[in-house]
Formats: structure tokens, sequence, C-alpha cells
């Protein structure tokens, strides 16, 4: 005989997301958000008992069940936005996000725009003068754009005049108004290095520009398109990081800046910078409820697991192939495989964006702010590891019943290059503070995308000589430990708009 059976293709996992506080609570009417992933492992764990009672007959006593737990590991591909819930759990933090408005209801978020003023039902006074907007889902294809803030009230964001041509028809659901970054008037911002690298303003107070400027963000600096919004100083545009204490009212300090960066009084320049959301690693523990639906059987069947933390995570980048990432799960209780769903349950759609590759979505790439993409410091493999360091006991109680621990977070990684440059073996021995940082975003549209950043690592590099006629590499397994400034071991910028 033979048959047709359920396969793996017809399978789709979602998940609710938590906080501590209703850690141990089943969901209500819980809206599924879809996780698109490659390999699933998230499973029921019971664990079985045996009784010490003698039989007499020479046969072992009966079993009985003790505890009721999940665990696995779920493997997918690095897309934007996808995954933004499980970072924030696996960092045990939330994003600071810079401003933003969506419609959710037809014309009323956001209900008029006119040739110079965007009117809100709430949040304009977060739109400050100098930040870049980036504006979507307008009717007319011309008002989707990068443009500048000219002033704001509570329902107003004003900018310069003939910005957009007014809108007649209702603003759809969707339209959207998010800061992307901030632009200095003509000659207002300067390149300093008296005192320290900084951008210096006379005009822009960088105090008022939200989450997107504060200690430990990561800034663009230029227009890669536009050479009236970037410094004449090659050296003084590209990446820079916000030192400890850096952001004052004229004085934007870094304590990482572009190679070659210098003096530049950015004359007759309206110099652009593009900020991201952030996050650094803290303490807010974040959990999981899972719903796993197999179709292409007579009826769908549902699986569910419950109260599931993020105890690791894995980031991958290796030269040719995919950026991937994988989670490794623990939580408590499971429901009996069953074709009834979960009560009240609805359904969200995941994001659009797509998979992002070692090929085309790695834009920067350094170890100790020396590049590892081309030259002798190229980086053949590199992976990024958290550890949260949960343990899980049972407890008398309900089946499933845990005392549950969220322990350190701690940090490590490799960097694997090539033995052309002796810099990275002396850095083991030497016990040198190094770090690790890369941007992995889109290559096309608003080239959206993640800056990674490990500020202080200490790298244990080894270089094997092999069999002939192999590549002389190095490997270069790190542990990362709180910056002695920032005070984090770790931090993901997410850049919603990008100029390169």
């Amino acid at each position: 005989m033979s048959g047709l059976v359920p396969s793996t293709n017809q399978t789709k996992q979602s998940y609710v997301r938590k906080p501590a506080a209703n850690y141990g609570v089943r969901p209500t009417s819980p809206a599924w958000q879809e996780f698109r992933n490659g390999n699933f492992g998230l499973k029921a764990s019971p664990t079985r008992g045996r009784s010490n009672d003698r039989r007499g007959d020479g046969q072992a006593a009966g079993t009985f069940l003790t505890d009721l737990s999940n665990a696995g590991s779920v493997a997918t591909e690095l897309k934007f936005q996808h995954l933004d819930d499980l970072f924030e759990a696996m960092m045990k933090s939330q994003w600071l996000t810079q401003a933003f408005i969506k419609v959710v209801t037809l014309d009323t978020e956001i209900s008029d725009l006119s040739a110079t003023t965007m009117t809100v039902a709430a949040g304009g006074a977060n739109f400050k003068t100098g930040h870049l907007t980036r504006t979507l889902g307008f009717p007319t294809a011309g008002n989707n754009k990068i443009a500048r803030v000219s002033s704001n009230t509570a329902t107003t964001i004003v900018y310069p005049a003939a910005t957009f041509t007014a809108e007649t028809n209702p603003i759809p659901v969707g339209a959207s108004v998010r800061v992307v970054g901030f632009q200095g008037a003509a000659g207002d911002l300067v390149a300093a290095t008296t005192g320290g690298n900084a951008l210096t303003s006379t005009a822009l107070d960088f105090t008022t520009l939200g989450n997107g400027v504060g200690s430990g963000r990561w800034v663009w600096i230029g227009d890669i398109t536009n050479a009236g919004n970037k410094f004449a100083t090659a050296g003084c545009n590209g990446w820079a990081r916000i030192a400890q204490g850096g952001v004052a009212a004229q004085r934007l300090s870094f304590d990482v800046v572009p190679s070659g960066f210098a003096a530049d009084a950015g004359t007759g320049k309206t110099i652009a910078v593009y900020t991201g959301d952030f996050m650094a690693n803290g303490t807010t523990i974040w959990a999981f409820d899972w719903e796993s639906q197999q179709t292409g059987v007579a009826s769908t069947m549902y699986e569910y697991f419950y109260d599931t933390l993020i105890n690791g995570y894995t980031m991958t980048l290796a030269g040719g192939k995919e950026i991937t990432v994988s989670f490794d799960l623990v939580g408590n209780q499971a429901d009996t495989i069953g074709t009834v769903r979960y009560a009240s349950s609805t359904d969200l759609a995941p994001p659009a964006y797509g998979t992002m590759t070692c090929t085309t979505n790695v834009g920067d790439l350094t170890e100790g702010g020396v590049t590892l993409m081309g030259g002798v410091n190229c980086m053949s493999s590199g992976s990024i590891k958290i550890a949260n360091n949960i343990g899980r006991e049972a407890v008398v109680g309900p089946l499933g019943s845990s005392a549950t621990n969220v322990g350190a977070f701690t940090g490590s990684g490799n960097v694997d290059t090539y033995l052309a440059d002796p810099s990275i073996m002396a850095k083991g021995i030497n016990n040198t503070l190094s770090s690790f940082t890369t941007f992995t975003g889109n290559n096309s549209g608003d080239k959206e995308g993640y800056r990674w950043d490990v500020p202080a690592i200490r790298i244990t590099p080894n270089s094997a000589v092999g069999a002939s006629n192999q590549a002389r590499k190095v490997s270069g397994p790190f542990d990362a430990e709180p910056h002695p400034t920032l005070g984090y071991t770790m931090s993901i910028g997410r850049f919603w708009y990008m100029p390169s």
C-alpha cells in the first residue's frame, strides 16, 4: 500500500510576543505573527520517571510524566524587519525608535499634505527643525521623498516652500513619515578636530534630535549622491560613532570616525547625516508563545508552545553565501497536537523584505577599525554569538511549572581572515582590545539595514598550517566584554534609509 503524507513545505510557524509580566499567562485572542524559517526545531520535551517499586515478577515498575518543557533551535536567513521582535528578546532590550507616524485609519493619523505642511493627529512635536524625514505611501509619487523639517507643532510638520504637491485624495492607510537623519543649513555643520573629532554647529541643536542621536549611535555622514550634502574632504564622510556623553547643543563628539577625518568648514554645504533606531543589550525580558500549523492533511493540525525565551543567538557571515541566523529557545509547556485552533486566533503577514547575502548585502566590515573587505585582511567568514545563560528547573506544582533564571548576557564570535597581515595574530598574544562591526543592508530601494557593533573584544587567533595548496588562514575566535566607556557588550542600529 502507498499514500500521500504531509510535507514540511506545508507548515507555517507564527508567534505572539509578551513581556515578562505575562510569563506563564496564556494569550487571549492572539494575533499570530508569521515567522519564515528554514528549520523549526522547537518541540515539546516531556520528562518521564520510573517507579522504584519492586514487582516480584522480574519486571520494572511503571513510568510517570514529571515535567513538560519545550526547547529547540530555529534557523532562518537575515531579512530586514522580520526578526526585530526576536532581536529585542535576545538582546534583553527594546528599540529606541526615531519619530514615526503611519496611517492606520484612512485620512486620520495624517489627514492632509499641502505644499509645505503635513497635518497629523498627534506626534508632530517629535519632528524637530533639521530632521530629515522619509515619506512613503502617498498617492502623488513625487511626495514620497527625503525632505528636511523646517518647524513643527503638535499637529503639523512644516517643510520649506514647494516641498510637496498638495494631496487632493484622502491620505491612504499605510502612508507614513519617519525620521531618518538630520541636515544642517548651508555652512552650519562643521567637521572639527580640536578637542577631539566632532561635528559642530551654530544653529542646529543636536540635543533636540531624539533617539537617533545619542551615546553609542552610529551615524552615516554625507550624501554620496549629492556633493552639496557632503563634506569636500572625503575622509569626513562615512560611518562615525557618537562617544559616551558626546551630545551637546552645538557639538556632536565621536569616538570612531572615518579614516582621514579632518577639519572641514563645510562652506556652502548642507551636510546630511543619516541616523537609525538603536538598541544595546539590557535587562528587559521578552517571552514568546508559538503556533505551528500543518496543512496538506484532511484537517489542519496545530501545535502550541508556551513561555519560550531566547537563550542563544548566532549570526554567520560566510563568503559567497546567504547571511544565516539561528535562535536557541527554551520554554515551558506545550499543547497536544490537534485539529482545533487556539480560540480567537488571527494572523499577521510577514514583512516583504528579502534575504541578505554576504555577496551583495554587506556594506561595511571592520575589525579594530580596519576594513575586512578586500585587501590583505579580507574575511573569509565571521560570526556573532550571544548567550543569555538561561537556567530552567522544575518546581513543585502543575505539570510544566518551573523556576527560570535568565543569566548574564555574554557575547562571542569568530573573525576568520588570511595570514597576509600579522596584526590580528599579534592581538591575541598582546591581549589587545579590539572590536567587530558590520553593516548588513538591502542593496536597492531605501537600502534598509542593521549596524552590528561588538565594541570591545579579545581575540584568540591561530593560524594552523593545513595541507598543501591551501590558503593560509587565521582563525579568530573572540570573546566580548562591556565597552570601557559605552558600558554595553553589543548594540544594533536599525537604519530605514541609507544614501549608499
